[in-house]
């Protein structure tokens, strides 16, 4: 199971958490006008209350094609000082001829697995016939330290200003021969 997170999954798993605790969702919900519309982030009470986003993105790696959508929803509680994490991620590949496909999932059992991972609970579930993985992770509420607090002030977050948005900018994903799989971009998430 862990191959196979690292196998489809990895990519949309780096933009989740690699901006550090929030990263947010490009969103058709559309980001305002112009700058102006923004204010940044200065202090937890600003986004305390659930947020939720849509990315898809598609991209090829290696001659695969891949159409990746996640979902991600935020709960932050500002005065307990914890976050909570839940994502759903669908991967669909092409590109693979008949061979190639059934070599690469040689090693994975169809069907729905669940596995529990550093507190993190993951549900697997690999349907070979439309070449779909959904990924699900379920991630316990995390303490946010002051640290953590002042690394999402000066990372750039900002918050609409009717405080029903928020926004960031999420460095795109390199693989190890220095291409480009992912664009970066900004990233929007909606407050529930």
């Amino acid at each position: 199971m862990k191959n196979v997170l690292f196998k489809v999954g990895i990519l949309a798993f780096v933009l989740l958490f690699g901006t550090m605790i929030i990263s947010c969702d490009d969103g058709g919900g559309g980001g305002g006008g112009g700058d102006s519309d923004w204010i940044n982030v200065t202090s937890l009470a600003q986004i305390n209350g659930t947020w939720k986003g849509i990315i898809s993105y598609t991209y090829t790696h290696e001659g695969i094609n891949y159409k990746q959508e996640q979902e991600m929803t935020y709960i932050i509680n500002a005065s307990a000082r914890t976050i909570t994490v839940n994502t759903k991620m669908t991967v669909s590949q092409s590109g693979f001829s008949n061979d190639q496909w059934t070599l690469y999932t040689s090693s994975l059992t169809p069907g729905t697995q669940t596995i529990t991972e550093d507190g993190i609970t993951y549900t697997v579930t690999i349907d070979t016939t439309k070449r779909t993985i959904t990924t699900t992770a379920t991630i316990p509420p995390q303490t946010i330290t002051d640290a953590d607090i002042a690394e999402i002030s000066s990372s750039g977050m900002q918050i609409s200003k009717d405080g029903k948005k928020l926004k960031q900018h999420v460095d795109g994903f390199i693989d190890d021969e220095g291409d480009v799989i992912i664009e970066g971009r900004d990233i929007i998430y909606i407050k529930q």
